[in-house]
């Protein structure tokens, strides 16, 4: 996972970017119905939008100017064209568990363990 923003961003510029800054941005994160169950899901800036995929959350970091955390594989091409950069931060480069959620109570399907299957295999290249 990396923080960016698009590269003509004010964020991309700065030589650190300190808790203050990057708090007082425009933060696009995923949204979840109960972040009191999943503190950890919080946004770390003051001022965020909640999306529902990652790909949301890059067209707005894109058209709005917003900061947000993404996956690698998926913008590897827009850090290649330096269309985006990686937010010199703590946080800018983070490695976090890939896991699959599912309603409380409910069974697995075969199609959900084949698609986190392969989805892992894809993840596990990187």
């Amino acid at each position: 996972m990396m923080s960016v923003c698009r590269a003509d961003h004010k964020l991309s510029k700065l030589p650190r970017v300190s808790d203050e800054v990057l708090r007082d941005e425009m933060q696009v994160s995923l949204a979840y119905l109960n972040l009191r169950d999943n503190p950890e899901l919080l946004p770390f800036s003051l001022k965020y939008i909640g999306f529902s995929s990652f790909e949301f959350m890059l067209k707005t970091i894109l058209s709005e100017g917003a900061w947000g955390v993404l996956p690698e594989p998926l913008i590897r091409q827009l850090l290649r064209e330096q269309t985006l950069s990686v937010i010199k931060h703590t946080y800018g480069l983070t490695q976090e568990d890939f896991c699959m959620l599912t309603s409380s109570g409910m069974s697995e399907h075969p199609a959900m363990t084949w698609l986190a299957d392969q989805v892992s295999d894809y993840l596990f290249t990187f």
